[in-house]
């Protein structure tokens, strides 16, 4: 018997503004036992609007300017599905997304942000780049200032739509960043040109005339030209048209124009306001669905008429932090009422700014200093996050859910008493669209107690299995990976995967949230066996404290030989198809080390099955392969030299690495296997010459879910690396050769 707190309700947070990074501090300070949070966002980063124009202008590093959300839900125990919604079902409390399967929650909250109104000027959405959301926009800026810098000599005329504040910063940034940059050494008359455009008589029109009157005076002392009563009404390929007919040319267009809201939130049903945007309460609470929350841009508060800004979805946070609170508890909510007035501190492209406040005005590089420490502060908060032990605070657990009829104490049975209910396993089957095979006689759609199915006549049966604790806080995706891994065995050995049996422990929690995640992790597993053509057969499930997974995989061979581990040549080459290092990027990802798009491109690696590489294998006479996975490349390679009676020589440069592997293996960072995998060291004759090299620890990195390791002939070598990379398998590899065995202890040898 076992103590536990289970899951007993679901908030998701969609969308990782500033108010809902507050939601996921303060649930990661403060957290209540059976209450699971997960975070909606399209992107593992989120930017801070405080900090991008100086972004933009170069005063500060991505890393310095963007909140890294997948660590902030690492601290806060936080599952985070990198996906973006596309809908609301408000009757039956399920969110949908672009990738994963429906989500379900009991309270939801909504903090998106805006897009600028683009869809209502024609030719618009073909032409112009609207500067949020802004993680499109950077990639796509990227473009332009490749455009800018080939186009040497050649003056270009960059355009932005929008005379606020946003887009005199933009304006201002860019040309600077331009200026010391990509166009620092040409002359001035082919430097690019900017125009800033707007509808109305001045820019910063909600700006007193101070503040209007030194911008002006900025951006001409700068030749940035401004288009006042500028109402763009048309958009082309080359210029803008005003109402009155008057027209511009641009070679870029940028838009920044009024706020936008997401059209979901209005078709699912939520009171909106005339723009679109969420109708709530002094409460944040959305006006006609109680358990609805909307905060930032994507919020309207029917009794404080406020602009769209960031300022306003900093101070949200805590509000709403303690509304999702008190709601769990049902206690009354506390009202929020905004600030009528804020000061704006807007930047100038250099380093110097304006404060703004009703008709208060001041101005100089000590403002831009004074900006520059209260964003700072801010992203420390979320950047330096502090560690949280069993001692930390905790609040009392929420009482059960009302209507609770299955028995989900806090003492949970073992053995038969740990299965997950039947009813939540029929009802997550029941959602499952599984597909069958005609050699499946008896499979899931019979009661019976075990699966029948007849291999082709004369197919050899191989079978493999695997079983591991979720590394990832998404089940869906998690499930993805361990499933690309269980099938790898099969691939590796050149079979074809056929049924399998899934194994899942899933967390503590009432019935509905138990479903919940069984559900996502049967559908990604899924995913994964219906593209290779495998039938789920059946499975089992257990209660545990955290999600595990793992899969009994049966496969076919259609070909006389499979590839082993042995029949290794004197003279083969030695190639890897995937670059490692999962081991040590997993392991950082739980210290909260590392940027987003290391994490992120590990994971589609981990997801890419080996499948698409063995035809090329087997059509270059390649024998002897195996996959990467929990040994480490030292720890297979040692075990196919071994079965091939053959050494090797290892060139460590030539190994490919993950992008961040190298780094945060300088850092220290390892998995916890990788001292057992250490060990197999000493087949290396060498070792001790390599050991400092900041290679040595990544050769030993347990890899989830890893690339193929094989030999093959000197005649075919260039061959079959040309065909790996034109499909798609670019960072294939000859990383050594194979050689004579010089003794029964070391096969090893590493090379320059």
């Amino acid at each position: 018997m076992e103590s536990v707190v289970p899951i007993q309700k679901d908030i998701v947070l969609i969308g990782g503004g500033h108010s809902h990074v507050a939601v996921l501090r303060g649930f990661g300070m403060k957290p209540i036992p059976g209450v699971r949070l997960t975070l909606i966002s399209p992107t593992y980063e989120t930017p801070y609007s405080g900090m991008l124009p100086g972004y933009l202008a170069g005063h500060y590093s991505l890393q310095e300017s963007h909140i890294n959300l997948a660590h902030l839900c690492q601290f806060a125990k936080v599952q985070f599905y990198c996906d973006t919604v596309t809908g609301l079902d408000l009757e039956r409390k399920k969110i949908r997304c672009q990738q994963h399967p429906e989500v379900a929650f009991d309270l939801v909250s909504i903090d998106t942000g805006s897009t600028p109104t683009i869809a209502d000027v024609p030719g618009a959405k073909a032409f112009a780049l609207p500067v949020k959301p802004v993680d499109t926009f950077l990639d796509r800026w990227q473009s332009i200032e490749a455009d800018l810098k080939s186009n040497n000599g050649c003056p270009q005329q960059i355009t932005v739509v929008g005379g606020g504040a946003g887009g005199v910063e933009l304006t201002l940034s860019l040309q600077h960043r331009l200026n010391h940059s990509i166009t620092k050494n040409r002359p001035p008359h082919s430097k690019p040109s900017f125009t800033l455009v707007t509808s109305s008589p001045e820019i910063l029109t909600s700006h007193n005339r101070r503040v209007r009157k030194s911008y002006a005076s900025i951006l001409n002392s700068r030749g940035i030209s401004v288009l006042p009563n500028f109402r763009v009404v048309e958009v082309s390929k080359e210029k803008v048209i005003s109402e009155d007919g008057a027209e511009h040319s641009y070679d870029h267009l940028l838009w920044l124009t009024h706020a936008s809201a997401p059209s979901w939130p209005k078709n699912a049903g939520l009171d909106v306001d005339d723009r679109g945007f969420i109708l709530v309460n002094d409460f944040l609470q959305s006006t006609s669905h109680p358990f609805v929350f909307a905060a930032g841009d994507v919020a309207s508060m029917l009794n404080h008429t406020r602009p769209k800004s960031g300022v306003y979805a900093v101070r949200q946070g805590p509000p709403l932090t303690e509304n999702l609170r008190r709601t769990l508890y049902s206690q009354p909510l506390k009202a929020y009422t905004p600030q009528k007035r804020f000061l704006s501190l807007i930047s100038t492209g250099d380093q110097y700014a304006i404060a703004s406040k009703g008709q208060q005005m001041l101005k100089g590089n000590w403002v831009w200093r004074w900006k520059d420490q209260i964003d700072r502060r801010f992203m420390k908060r979320y950047q330096q996050l502090p560690e949280m032990s069993s001692n930390s605070p905790r609040a009392p657990k929420i009482p059960p859910l009302p209507d609770d009829s299955v028995s989900y104490q806090k003492i949970r049975c073992t053995g038969c008493g740990s299965k997950v209910g039947s009813h939540v396993l029929s009802s997550v089957l029941s959602r499952l669209k599984i597909e069958s095979d005609v050699s499946i006689s008896i499979g899931l759609e019979s009661p019976d107690d075990a699966a029948v199915f007849r291999l082709p006549s004369e197919s050899p049966l191989i079978q493999t299995v695997d079983y591991f604790p979720a590394f990832l806080d998404d089940p869906w995706l998690f499930a993805q990976i361990a499933t690309t891994h269980c099938l790898s065995d099969i691939i590796a050995m050149g079979g074809s995967p056929h049924s399998a049996q899934i194994l899942v422990t899933v967390p503590y929690g009432h019935p509905r949230q138990q479903e919940e995640t069984l559900f996502q992790t049967m559908t990604g597993a899924l995913k994964i066996l219906q593209s290779h053509g495998a039938t789920l057969l059946g499975g089992h499930t257990l209660e545990g404290e955290r999600l595990a997974f793992g899969m009994t995989v049966n496969g076919t061979i259609q070909h006389s030989t499979l590839f082993r581990k042995e029949g290794l040549k004197v003279g083969d080459h030695l190639v890897i198809t995937k670059p490692i290092g999962t081991g040590i990027l997993l392991a950082a990802q739980m210290r909260r080390m590392g940027l987003s798009d290391w994490l992120e491109n590990a994971v589609n690696e981990m997801k890419r099955s080996n499948s698409s590489a063995i035809p090329i294998l087997r059509n270059h006479r390649v024998v002897s392969a195996t996959d990467l996975t929990g040994f480490g490349l030292i720890g297979h390679l040692k075990e196919m030299l071994d079965a091939s009676q053959v050494g090797a020589e290892i060139s460590l440069s030539s190994i490919p690495l993950l992008p961040g592997a190298l780094e945060c293996s300088a850092e220290g960072v390892t998995s916890s296997l990788y001292q057992q995998n250490e060990q197999a060291s000493d087949a290396i004759s060498n070792r001790e010459t390599f050991r400092s090299n900041n290679l040595y620890p990544a050769v030993f990195d347990p890899q989830t879910s890893g690339g193929l390791l094989f030999g093959v002939s000197g005649s075919h070598l260039e061959e079959c690396l040309s065909e790996l990379k034109l499909a798609s398998w670019q960072q294939s590899t000859r990383i050594g050769l194979v050689t004579r065995r010089v003794d029964a202890q070391t096969s090893i040898k590493f090379v320059e």
